[in-house]
C-alpha cells in the first residue's frame, strides 16, 4: 500500500477538505522535475493521474510511483534534503499543497497533526517491514514479491477509506 492511501485512510474528512481548499490542481510534461535531490521541495504532492520516476545521482532511474502516491511527506519528519529526484515520465497531474501552507496547519492544529504524523509512522512502519524481507528473501537466495508480502489489517481498512478519499478528491478539484 503506497504512501498516500495510508495517509488518506488515517485523516478525516474534515483534513481532505482543508488539503483540497489549500492545494491546486497542477500538470507536469514528461520529463519535467517535481523533486530535485539535495534541494528542498516547496509543495508536497498528491500524484492523482500520470507516472513519475525517482532518479539517484549515481545510480541514475531506481524506481516509479503512479497515481495515489504523496510525494515530498518525508521532507515533515526530518530537515534532510530529498534524496531523490522526481521528474513526470507521462503527463502527470498532482493535488499540490506548499509546504508552508502544510507546515502552518501542522503547528497550529494538533488534531490534524497527530493524524497526519501517524500515517506517516504506519508508512514508514510498513516499509521498514518490506525492507527487511527483502533483505531476508536476498540473503536466502529467493526472489521477493512485495504483492506477497502481508499487509496489516488497519492498513486495509484504512486503503478502503482511503480509495473514497481519493476519488472526492479528483471529484473536487477544479
Amino acid at each position: 500500500m503506497n504512501s498516500a492511501m495510508i495517509v488518506l485512510g488515517v485523516l478525516n474528512d474534515g483534513d481532505i477538505e482543508w488539503l483540497v481548499a489549500n492545494g491546486m490542481r497542477c500538470s507536469f510534461q514528461p520529463g519535467e522535475t517535481l523533486i530535485e535531490q539535495g534541494r528542498h521541495s516547496r509543495y508536497m504532492y498528491l500524484v492523482l493521474d500520470g507516472k513519475v520516476g525517482f532518479e539517484r545521482e549515481g545510480l541514475g532511474r531506481v524506481g516509479d510511483a503512479h497515481h495515489g502516491e504523496l510525494l515530498g511527506e518525508i521532507s515533515f519528519l526530518d530537515a534532510g534534503p530529498p534524496t531523490m529526484t522526481v521528474r513526470a515520465e507521462a503527463v502527470t497531474t498532482v493535488l499540490s499543497v506548499p509546504r508552508e501552507t502544510m507546515r502552518t496547519r501542522l503547528d497550529s492544529d494538533d488534531g490534524f497533526a497527530a493524524r497526519f504524523y501517524r500515517a506517516l509512522g504506519l508508512f514508514m512502519a510498513q516499509r521498514l517491514r518490506t525492507t527487511q524481507a527483502l533483505v531476508d528473501a536476498l540473503r536466502a537466495g529467493r526472489r521477493f514479491d512485495v504483492t506477497q508480502e502481508r499487509l496489516d489489517l488497519e492498513l486495509i481498512e484504512h486503503g478502503e477509506i482511503a480509495a473514497r478519499r481519493f476519488r472526492d478528491i479528483l471529484e473536487r478539484l477544479p
